[in-house]
């Protein structure tokens, strides 16, 4: 199981005691937050690497389609 996995099954499990109590509540919030940022990263990484690529498609593939009216 990878560190974000373990984190949202913390965080859910924690979530769905009712007795939770807030010092545990911003404890997952603030490992959730944590691991939702190294998300983004990862994600903002491969995407600033798959951008060129993802856009010429994007372009290729308007330039067969027939213009769409404008409204």
């Amino acid at each position: 199981m990878n560190v974000g996995a373990g984190v949202l099954a913390d965080a859910e499990k924690l979530l769905a005691n009712p007795e939770a109590c807030r010092h545990d509540l911003r404890i997952a919030l603030h490992q959730t937050a944590k691991s939702l940022g190294d998300v983004l990263r990862v994600a903002e990484s491969r995407g600033a690497r798959l951008a060129p690529a993802e856009e010429e498609q994007l372009l290729a593939d308007t330039e067969d389609e027939p213009p769409r009216p404008t409204s």
